[in-house]
């Protein structure tokens, strides 16, 4: 209440404040969490990806030196590999 003096708190007040900034923490806590755990999964994604590239990219190889595959068809598999990482 304003007294012309300054602003006083009563019970009434008291009432007030404490719900509402107990709840501006859980909203900012709740945004916070939600922002870490989305860039979380996206980094989870994209490094998945780079490890899969990477076995597939060492399986290819090792075909390529037993004789398995050629060199085109190493080649045309190493490209098709670099376009699905991308």
């Amino acid at each position: 209440m304003w007294d012309g003096m300054g602003w006083h708190m009563n019970a009434s007040g008291w009432e007030w404040f404490l719900p509402g900034a107990i709840h501006m923490v859980l909203f900012w806590g709740v945004l916070i969490a939600a922002a870490v755990l989305l860039v979380k999964a996206l980094s989870d994604v994209t490094a998945g990806r780079r490890r899969g590239s990477s076995v597939a990219h060492t399986i290819l190889a090792e075909r390529y030196a037993k004789g398995e595959i050629d060199e085109e068809e190493y080649q045309r598999r190493l490209s098709h590999l670099k376009r699905s990482i991308h």
